[in-house]
């Protein structure tokens, strides 16, 4: 057997694509990007691992000096156009996701300090209000 077929029966890969296949890939609340990160990497799965048996049966074919017919050559050639197409989407999908974190991250940053100098507008405010009700302070303004 194949070395990436006789992965697929002993790797948790192939279980955890299988039943996120039944649990479905979308709508699933409560995940974080990395979560979706990952979520994108399970999805692909199955397109990755046909990749890797074609390549292992080119590479089998070539080692036995088989040459594939015409046909059959164009048809491998597709189906590896196919899982490359397939690939480069979901790359892109994975640098829109650590874009949309990036963003959010900096957001998030800008949130914060914006909430530390409010704070310490606040503070610097109430002792103005407080030094002005001193009577020592009283004096010295007249």
């Amino acid at each position: 057997m194949s070395q990436a077929i006789v992965d697929v029966s002993e790797n948790m890969r192939a279980k955890i694509y299988s039943l996120y296949c039944k649990i479905g890939f979308t709508d699933l609340p409560g995940l974080t990007v990395e979560d979706h990160i990952t979520l994108t990497v399970i999805e692909t799965y199955l397109d990755f691992k046909m990749g890797e048996v074609w390549t292992e049966i080119l590479s089998e074919l070539d080692q036995e000096k088989v040459r594939p017919t015409t046909p059959d050559m164009e048809a491998v050639e597709a189906i590896s156009r196919a899982i490359e197409n397939r690939a480069e989407i979901a790359v892109g999908t994975l640098q829109e996701l650590l874009e949309a974190q990036q963003s959010q991250d900096v957001l998030n940053g800008q949130e914060f300090y914006a909430e530390i100098r409010e704070n310490y507008r606040q503070k610097e405010k109430q002792l103005n209000d407080f030094l002005i009700l001193l009577p020592e302070h009283r004096i010295m303004n007249f």
